[in-house]
């Protein structure tokens, strides 16, 4: 589970409704690090093969790779990188998850 006692519950929900998960999720709020934390727990128990009902195990192949940030089915898109002021996603961020799905 996270760090954030709050979300704990959500997680659980998104989870246990494993085959209902959509094949992508946009977080949002206001806090930024808690968004990027609660958002690649979830994934890396979404990606873990070994998972318990706790979330990831930690040591698989695939937990190794999201420790790594390597995992081949993980991408994250952030608005760090834009020159303005604006929360847009930067070009080349979107070029960079373009080619991202041409792989699959």
């Amino acid at each position: 589970m996270t760090n954030y006692f709050w979300l704990d519950e959500v997680q659980e929900k998104l989870l246990k409704n494993h085959d209902l998960i959509s094949h992508a999720f946009l977080f949002y709020g206001k806090e930024k690090v808690t968004n990027n934390k609660f958002a690649t727990v979830f994934c890396e128990a979404l990606l873990c093969s070994k998972k318990d009902a706790t979330g990831s195990c930690g040591v698989c192949k695939s937990c190794t790779w999201m420790s790594s940030q390597s995992h081949p089915d993980f991408f994250s898109v952030d608005v760090e990188g834009n020159d303005t002021n604006e929360k847009l996603i930067p070009v080349s961020v979107i070029r960079e998850l373009k080619s991202f799905f041409e792989l699959s």
